[in-house]
C-alpha cells in the first residue's frame, strides 16, 4: 500500500480568499486612522490582518492522505478544510476516465462518470508522489482513460482564466479604494498596503509565468 501525505486547495475558494482579502485593507487602513494611540495604531490592525491570514489559511487549504491499495484510492482528510464536511469516497482506478495533472507533479482531479474529485496539491517534498502519479498516468491510460492538464480542462468546459483577470480587477479596485481613503490615511499605516500589492503581484507573476510554459 503507498500512502502520501499532501496539502491541497480549492481554487475557488483562493478567489474567494484574494477578494476577502482585497475588501479588508481599506477597513484596516481606517481603523488605524481612527486608533489614536501610536503604537496600538500599527499592532491593532496587524494583528486583525494575521488573524485574517490565519482563517483563510484553513478555509483555503487541508491536509489530504491518499492511500492506493487493491486497485483503488483512498482519501482520508488528516486536516480538514474549514467547512468542508464531506468525506471523500474511495474511487477504483478502472472507474476513472480522466485524470488532471499538471507537469506530472500536480493532481488537480480526478474524474469518473458520475463525479469529479477535487484534489489540487500543492509541491510535495517527497518525490515518491511524483513517482506515483507517473505510474497512475500509466494504468489510466492503458484503461483507455485520458491525463489532461488544467488548460485543457480548462478550455474544454469553456472556462476563462478567471482567477487572473478577477486578480487584476480587485488589484485596480484596490487602487481605486486608497486613491478615495487618502486623506485618511497616515503614514505609518502604509504599510499595511505592502501585503496585498505582493500579493496580488506574486498571483499575477505566477499566472503569467505559466501562461507562458503552456
Amino acid at each position: 500500500m503507498n500512502e502520501f501525505e499532501l496539502l491541497v486547495n480549492r481554487q475557488y475558494r483562493v478567489v474567494i480568499g484574494i477578494l476577502a482579502f482585497g475588501v479588508s485593507m481599506p477597513g484596516l487602513l481606517v481603523l488605524a486612522r481612527k486608533i489614536d494611540t501610536p503604537n496600538m495604531k500599527i499592532l491593532i490592525p496587524l494583528l486583525l490582518l494575521l488573524l485574517l491570514f490565519y482563517l483563510l489559511y484553513k478555509f483555503v487549504s487541508g491536509k489530504l492522505i491518499i492511500k492506493y491499495w487493491n486497485n483503488k484510492l483512498d482519501f482520508e482528510w488528516r486536516r480538514r478544510i474549514l467547512f468542508e464536511r464531506k468525506d471523500i469516497e474511495p474511487v477504483s482506478i478502472s472507474d476513472i476516465k480522466t485524470l488532471v495533472i499538471d507537469e506530472e507533479r500536480f493532481l488537480r482531479k480526478i474524474i469518473t462518470v458520475d463525479r469529479i474529485i477535487e484534489i489540487n496539491n500543492g509541491k510535495s517534498k517527497k518525490n515518491d508522489f511524483h513517482l506515483f502519479l507517473k505510474k497512475l498516468i500509466l494504468i489510466v491510460e492503458d484503461n483507455n482513460g485520458r491525463v489532461i492538464d488544467s488548460k485543457q480542462y480548462s478550455s474544454e468546459k469553456g472556462y476563462d482564466d478567471f482567477s487572473f483577470h478577477l486578480t487584476i480587477m480587485l488589484f485596480a479596485a484596490s487602487i481605486f479604494f486608497i486613491s478615495r481613503l487618502w486623506d485618511y490615511i497616515e503614514f505609518y499605516s502604509l504599510f499595511l498596503l505592502l501585503f496585498p500589492i505582493f500579493a496580488y503581484w506574486r498571483h499575477i507573476n505566477l499566472r503569467i509565468k505559466k501562461k507562458r510554459q503552456g
